[in-house]
């Protein structure tokens, strides 16, 4: 299965999500092209994140323990680890720790990728609005508790890409194929309605009237 990747630009995000508990995501070089793909995973008393790194094509079972950062300060080779502290992976990763860190951001070739499952408790994500925040609705709704200011602000911020977003489908349609679909659309809309589009239908209602199917998912 392929899961869909999405850009952490902020600093802050970053190590937000990187501590979040069960955090993946992928570091690369825009230069290169190398990358590595990490896995935080948070103990039970909130003290410890154990992290690992991806060593083989199954991204779902071929990680491999690399250190733990203890109370989100220090972060410690694994003495017991199959992959050594000189590996470019975990040195890849000890430069990001103490970047993040403090406070420092990312240089410009280097880029954060969730990879597409909530950082919080692993799970897959389905929904536009969990794929863009790295967070299922229930972990969101968790965290949004303890910023309320920046819950607004990113719902703010999403409203109005999917706004652009279904402003482009509409008009991307109308010019490929809208003729025949107006004439094979029965809700066609009246004078002075506005126009919005929805699957592969046009609505005189001025807004999208579509559902979107609901996600198992945190």
């Amino acid at each position: 299965m392929r899961y869909r990747q999405t850009a952490v630009t902020e600093t802050q995000k970053q190590l937000d999500f990187l501590l979040a508990g069960a955090a993946t995501f992928t570091i690369k070089n825009e230069k290169t092209g190398n990358r590595f793909t990490f896995r935080s995973s948070r103990s039970d008393d909130n003290q410890r994140y154990y992290i690992s790194v991806l060593g083989g094509p199954g991204n779902r079972r071929n990680y491999f323990f690399i250190g733990t950062i203890f109370n989100k300060t220090t972060f410690r080779h694994g003495r017991k680890s199959v992959i050594g502290r000189g590996a470019q992976s975990v040195r890849v990763f000890e430069w990001l720790w103490k970047t993040l860190n403090n406070s420092k951001a990312l240089p410009e070739a280097v880029t954060f990728w969730n990879e597409g499952m909530c950082g919080r408790c692993g799970r897959e994500l389905t929904v536009p609005e969990s794929i863009a925040s790295g967070y299922g609705a229930r972990c969101f709704d968790i965290i949004r508790q303890k910023d309320p200011a920046g819950w607004a602000e990113w719902k703010a911020e999403f409203a109005a890409t999917e706004a652009a977003q279904e402003r482009k489908a509409f008009n991307d349609k109308m010019q490929r194929d809208g003729e025949l679909d107006w004439l094979l659309n029965k809700n066609q809309p009246k004078a002075g309605q506005g126009y919005s589009y929805t699957g592969n239908r046009y609505n005189g209602t001025g807004a999208t009237n579509g559902t979107r199917a609901a996600a198992i998912e945190c």
